[in-house]
């Protein structure tokens, strides 16, 4: 797939995304089908990029939203997320992905 239409793909599946989870805050269904909706696509999109801290970092923003909307206590949300995020960070350096996932040289 060439590299335009790469990046198109994952702006749309980052952008909807945020469209499912919206429509859990707007209370169109449960906040849980919302932030599942929303792990998926950026999952998705990771994926497409080829990049484990993309992924990771998605996760790590999936755990912060339970937390803040309540599925689980606030505190835990920012320790799990802090802690995914550290991961991904580390990851990041020892495998060595720039921004867009792609090894450096």
């Amino acid at each position: 797939m060439e590299n335009n239409q790469k990046n198109a793909l994952t702006y749309l599946l980052g952008g909807l995304g945020i469209v499912a989870l919206l429509g859990s805050v707007f209370s169109l269904y449960p906040i849980l089908y919302g932030l599942l909706g929303a792990f998926i696509l950026w999952t998705a999109s990771g994926a497409l990029r080829r990049s484990w801290t993309a992924i990771l970092g998605s996760t790590g923003l999936i755990v912060l939203l339970g937390g803040v909307f309540g599925l689980y206590t606030f505190a835990y949300g920012l320790l799990g997320a802090v802690v995914i995020w550290v991961v991904a960070g580390s990851l990041k350096q020892y495998l060595g992905e720039d921004m867009v996932g792609k090894a450096r040289n």
